[in-house]
């Protein structure tokens, strides 16, 4: 409990006395006067610190009350006008930079085949390794492939070190790392690159919500709802409110907003929530500067280039995005917005692109993007147009303009120029844990005919004994033709018990193929260590005989490790893989990791 001496002086109309109450008082109350000055217009560093202050002239809403006979002094602030704490906040100075130490995360596969007399043999490692020292942290992953009668193959995915900036929210990166991708395509690049670090925001600030306003007309309790759930309740003063830590909550749907009066009055209204990937909270701001080289091993010269993204949410309703590249022969410029309306999330941005080709004429043109997210409540139907991009002939992305650059001075053939691009998602729950959904993707080219569409739809559900699905889709065969094909799906366990196997059944069809497989999984130890599969399966083709095979796997998790192990026919397939950290003050012990590095 804390205590304060409050003095009283007379007023200036000769009245009863008034309470002295100060800025720097108020301050200590909680008192937000940054944010009474920045929007009344006023200039808060001014006022005297020590001097006596009327709540109800400077503060919008505020009240002063003091009962003589009980001795006690009332001060009510709207809550918008008080220092909000998002849940989970953690001021920086209390951050710890932790200890010393590293991890190694490895997965280990070898395939051997014998068939027909012939032997082969495909080995892979994947390495993740991670060192931190003090406030530096050095990553590294990478992977090896080696097979029968071919050279072993080494390729560095990511190789850097970083260092937090808790000033900016941000984190800085020297070495083989990835571009954000908030704005433009993501690339792979060596160099530098400073960018905003969400995970420095409490969980509570992390992704879009939108800002709740509202007013009370008495000390009331207010109720955020979402599809019917409660996300969100606390307790305001008299006056306007503002709820600025809401969760991120995936698709969204509209809130609804209910304000309890303390004589049992209600308000409801409702707030607009729906996000597309640029939509941002309203003050939020996310950037990235990027400095280095175009890493891209198909390249015999690899561009150097400069890249810098930005983005600021403004209100509920608009986020403002753009950001611009550099580089040797290539220039590109991009802005746009995302809208939060009760229709739904919009997203739209133009990007120009001028490309100095070496031995042609410069290419320029623009790309048109438009994303679109709605989440119906009351049917539950989420929609998503993940993206609708037009190209024009001229346009060419940072990563094709590199290739088209460097075909033109070190000859090769050009890869498909794209023209146009959809994607639209419809999830729908029905009713006993039913749901179906859709996919499809769309994708048209300037050097080339055609179209490329893929669909995916399907329905689940369950019955007395199991769960079954239906899906039908397209797929693209090796030699590039399309293929459509259903599939009947359907999971039964075998008992009630903790270990009790399950048995799953797959038909699948397609124009010129079809094919059956039954198989049965379970798990077993006490702590479910082990994992098995056992299956079989037969396929036809067109015009051709019946094919059956069969085949095993197993799984074993130690503490330090897994191994796998499968057989199919004269195939057998090992795998190993574990993670392992090691720390500094430790003398080279090793133990199990228990959390990320």
């Amino acid at each position: 409990m804390l205590t304060d001496d409050i003095r009283f002086v007379a007023s200036n109309g000769g009245a009863n006395a008034t309470p002295c109450l100060t800025r720097k008082m108020l301050e200590g109350f909680g008192v937000d006067f940054e944010k009474i000055a920045a929007e009344h217009s006023q200039d808060a560093a001014l006022q005297n610190a020590d001097a006596c202050i009327d709540p109800r002239a400077q503060i919008p809403g505020a009240s002063v009350d003091f009962d003589f006979a009980e001795q006690k002094l009332s001060i009510s602030i709207p809550q918008k006008y008080t220092r909000n704490i998002a849940r989970g906040y953690v001021s920086p100075e209390l951050w710890d930079k932790g200890v010393n130490a590293g991890f190694l995360s490895y997965n280990a596969n070898a395939y051997q085949t014998n068939a027909g007399g012939a032997h082969s043999t495909q080995e892979y490692l994947g390495l993740n390794a991670g060192v931190n020292i003090g406030a530096w942290h050095f990553r590294h992953q990478s992977s090896v492939t080696a097979s029968t009668g071919q050279a072993t193959e080494l390729d560095n995915i990511a190789t850097y070190v970083q260092h937090d900036l808790p000033k900016f929210k941000a984190q800085a990166t020297l070495g083989d790392a990835q571009t954000t991708g908030d704005v433009f395509d993501s690339v792979a690049f060596r160099g530098a690159q400073i960018a905003t670090d969400d995970r420095m925001l409490p969980e509570s600030l992390r992704g879009y919500a939108p800002v709740v306003r509202g007013t009370a007309d008495s000390n009331a309790r207010v109720t955020v709802r979402q599809n019917g759930q409660v996300i969100y309740e606390t307790s305001v003063s008299p006056g306007p409110f503002e709820i600025k830590d809401l969760y991120a909550t995936g698709y969204g749907g509209n809130l609804d907003v209910t304000v309890t009066e303390a004589d049992g009055r209600t308000k409801q209204f409702s707030v607009p929530y729906a996000a597309v990937a640029q939509s941002l909270r309203p003050g939020t701001t996310r950037f990235a500067v990027t400095a280095g080289q175009l890493r891209d091993e198909s390249l015999e010269s690899k561009p150097n280039f400069a890249q810098l993204t930005v983005q600021r949410g403004l209100t509920n309703l608009v986020t403002l995005y753009g950001g611009t590249i550099a580089a040797q022969g290539y220039l590109a410029a991009n802005v746009g917005a995302a809208l939060n309306t009760k229709l739904g999330a919009f997203s739209a941005d133009v990007t120009t692109a001028r490309t100095q080709i070496p031995g042609v004429q410069t290419a320029s043109g623009r790309s048109l993007r438009i994303a679109y997210s709605k989440f119906i409540d009351a049917t539950h139907t989420s929609f998503t147009l993940g993206s609708y991009r037009y190209s024009d002939a001229g346009y060419l992305g940072f990563s094709d303009a590199a290739r088209v650059r460097d075909y033109a001075e070190h000859g090769g053939d050009v890869t498909d120029r794209q023209r146009g691009r959809t994607q639209l998602t419809v999830n729908q729950p029905l009713k006993n844990n039913a749901s179906v959904f859709a996919t499809a993707s769309s994708q048209t080219y300037w050097n080339r005919g055609g179209r490329d569409l893929f669909f995916q739809t399907g329905y689940s559900n369950s019955f007395k004994y199991g769960t079954y699905s239906l899906t039908a889709g397209r797929t693209a065969n090796a030699d590039g033709t399309m293929s459509n094909e259903i599939m009947l799906s359907t999971t039964i366990p075998l008992g009630h018990s903790q270990h009790a196997p399950q048995l799953t059944m797959n038909a699948n069809a397609a124009r010129n193929a079809s094919s059956v497989q039954a198989s049965l999984s379970g798990a077993a130890g006490a702590s479910n260590q082990y994992s098995y599969n056992v299956y079989g399966a037969a396929s036809q083709g067109a015009g051709s005989d019946i094919g059956a095979n069969a085949g095993a796997s197993g799984i074993y998790r130690a503490p330090y490790a897994q191994v796998s192990a499968s057989v199919r026919g004269r195939e057998l397939v090992a795998g190993f893989g574990g993670r392992e950290r090691f720390d500094r003050r430790a003398s080279g012990r090793r133990d199990l990791v228990a959390n990320g590095g």
